[in-house]
């Protein structure tokens, strides 16, 4: 449903789902500062706000990863938000998320190998997908090595593996 939601409101702007990226965006960053952070990219159609889905999410401790409540197996979300919190913007690199897939995926293979850790059941929920956004001028013109200003990292996202499906009956998800 929400495929065929996000397809609508594209074809509305003269664009298809093929010809695009699908990116989730917190909601703070969506009103705070996607419209003026990236008027330029809006209006070129480089970036097309599409709006909420039909999912309900719940912000983690960390308020910036999302639990699906419509659909707990899937995987949770996490956003970039461009806040200073804790001496540095809360971002999402997408040059150093290029490789988290696949750092994950080798990860979880050490692990699977490993028989203390099978032994112990030890699980990684692996952060599976990751999308970034590069075409704004903050990537055309980077800013020093020692920058902490973290306007390069406001439009990415990854996907990370729910819990739910790996819970037994008798067990719950507890973060921490």
């Amino acid at each position: 449903d929400e495929r065929e939601l996000f397809s609508a409101r594209l074809t509305a702007t003269g664009r298809r789902l093929d010809e695009v990226h699908l990116m989730p965006i917190h909601p703070w960053q969506a009103e705070h500062r996607l419209a003026i952070t990236f008027a330029a990219d809006i209006a070129r159609g480089d970036l097309i706000p599409l709006g909420p889905g039909l999912d309900e999410h719940q912000a983690q401790q960390s308020l910036r990863t999302f639990f699906n409540h419509s659909r707990p197996a899937l995987p949770y979300v996490k956003t970039a938000v461009g806040i200073r919190n804790m001496g540095f913007v809360r971002g999402l690199s997408p040059a150093y998320m290029e490789t988290t897939p696949a750092i994950n995926d080798w990860l979880s293979q050490q692990l699977n190998v490993d028989p203390e850790f099978r032994a112990c059941n030890v699980r990684l929920l692996k952060e599976i997908v990751a999308v970034g956004y590069r075409g704004d001028t903050y990537h055309r013109h980077p800013l020093p090595a020692d920058s902490t200003s973290g306007r390069e990292k406001m439009l990415s996202a990854l996907w990370r593996d729910s819990p739910v499906p790996q819970l037994s009956a008798t067990s719950v998800a507890v973060t921490l």
